[in-house]
């Protein structure tokens, strides 16, 4: 067997999980609430990933969606293995994991794929509110999927308030005065998946290597963007300083460290409470927005940042304890 343990950022990490185990090595099922170190970490993160819609936009400045998207993912593939080797992780996958990474590759490749286009037809501030809407999606679907997470009624009045926050950011539309509409709709349609792969995150890494785990669902999903530019976008690159500064960011920061960090988040810690200190993502994008690209903050958005902020705020971040029944799932993917 591989070396049975590894550093990571959080701590010692089993490389493989012995019987009952998860791979943090404590007992599967049961995530905790979040230590200072992880706080910070987590806000840490929010502040880099504030910064993707206007590094996309950016690069949309100087080459296509499907391109660029195919890059981003290459090298934070690269990123990650690298990263794996550093610290002995056993990237081969066996039968039963490959049919949940297959899901969640795909899953990646969705959200990757409305965000770009998204990205491409709304601004940088939009987007950024848009997709920092993504933890009341995650809330709602947790009471479904995660065991002991319920829904209760703080999490029903934030889930109102950012949806109140969505409306009067979409209310531009109804009047004629937006031209954003179909960029905003597919950015709400990124948030949701990425909700979704939030939550499947959480559960998956109670018996997958959080490292194979974002490695395979970044190498699944590569090859679709990269047939797609191929067939799609026949032209060719206009290189500049500022698309490698943006493929950087977002492929090797964001898409690559940044992903291997908040996956042992949501391996430990109560998802809820990782996700609800990504609150501040809208706000850092909206400000990198203003910044670079003079996106105008109008009374409709600064009302959508504070409405989204306080719903997030007002949804539930008390501590629980989650249990799940891993050997029933073991017994239903046919591990016995």
């Amino acid at each position: 067997m591989a070396q049975q343990e590894m550093d990571s950022p959080l701590g010692r990490t089993p490389q493989e999980p012995p019987g009952q185990q998860a791979p943090d090595g404590t007992e599967p099922g049961v995530w905790v609430e979040p230590s200072l170190r992880a706080d910070l970490l987590s806000w840490g993160l929010a502040a880099l990933w504030g910064g993707s819609p206007a590094a996309v936009k950016l690069s949309l400045e100087h080459g296509h969606p499907l391109r660029l998207a195919m890059l981003r993912l290459l090298m934070a593939a690269l990123t990650m293995f690298i990263a794996d080797r550093i610290m002995h992780v056993k990237l081969r996958p066996n039968r039963r994991e490959t049919v949940f990474l297959g899901a969640l590759g795909l899953l990646f490749a969705g959200h990757i794929a409305a965000g770009y286009y998204g990205h491409h037809h709304t601004s940088v501030s939009h987007a950024s509110v848009l997709l920092g809407s993504n933890p009341i999606f995650a809330i709602v679907l947790a009471h479904f999927l995660i065991p002991g997470d319920r829904l209760e009624r703080r999490g029903v009045a934030g889930m109102i308030i950012v949806y109140i926050g969505l409306i009067i950011l979409f209310s531009q539309h109804f009047s004629g005065e937006g031209e954003t509409l179909t960029g905003d709709l597919l950015m709400v349609a990124a948030a949701a998946t990425i909700a979704i792969r939030q939550v499947s995150v959480a559960r998956l890494t109670q018996w997958i290597h959080p490292a194979k785990v974002v490695f395979w669902e970044t190498l699944i999903a590569a090859p679709f963007f990269i047939i797609a530019s191929l067939i799609v976008e026949t032209d060719g690159w206009v290189w500049h300083w500022e698309l490698l500064i943006a493929l950087l960011y977002q492929g090797f920061l964001m898409f690559g460290l940044g992903l291997i960090l908040n996956t042992q988040l949501l391996q430990r810690y109560l998802p809820s409470r990782i996700l609800a200190t990504q609150m501040m993502i809208p706000i850092f994008g909206v400000i990198f927005g203003w910044a670079l690209f003079g996106d105008p903050v109008g009374w409709e958005l600064g009302a959508a940042i504070a409405l989204t902020t306080l719903g997030t705020i007002v949804s539930p971040r008390r501590p629980f304890t989650l249990e799940t029944n891993f050997s029933d799932i073991r017994r239903a993917i046919g591990g016995g």
